[in-house]
């Protein structure tokens, strides 16, 4: 069971600074395009990355929003996961 926690936590560990790139990026971009060419750019950009074929603002922030949740609730168990180790690891 060891080797399966330890395989989970390291997937878990990957997607998330995966995820923190994606951020990274997306907020790297939206900055870059907004003050460069202003929130057409913007709203060019974010069309470009959803590949919906009915573009919608509602559905792009829906999206991110889950995005987002997943990332944090990724960051947070992996928080309570390294606090529990340090809790329960014997020091010997």
């Amino acid at each position: 069971m060891s080797l399966l926690n330890t395989i989970f936590r390291v997937v878990r560990r990957a997607l998330f600074w995966l995820l923190i790139v994606y951020w990274i990026v997306f907020v790297t971009y939206t900055f870059m395009n907004l003050v460069s060419s202003g929130p057409v750019a913007v709203v060019g950009w974010y069309r470009h990355i959803d590949r919906a074929p009915q573009w919608s603002a509602g559905m792009f922030l829906a999206r991110q929003t889950v995005i987002l949740a997943i990332t944090i609730v990724l960051g947070l168990s992996g928080r309570r996961t390294s606090n529990h180790e340090a809790i329960t690891s014997d020091p010997k």
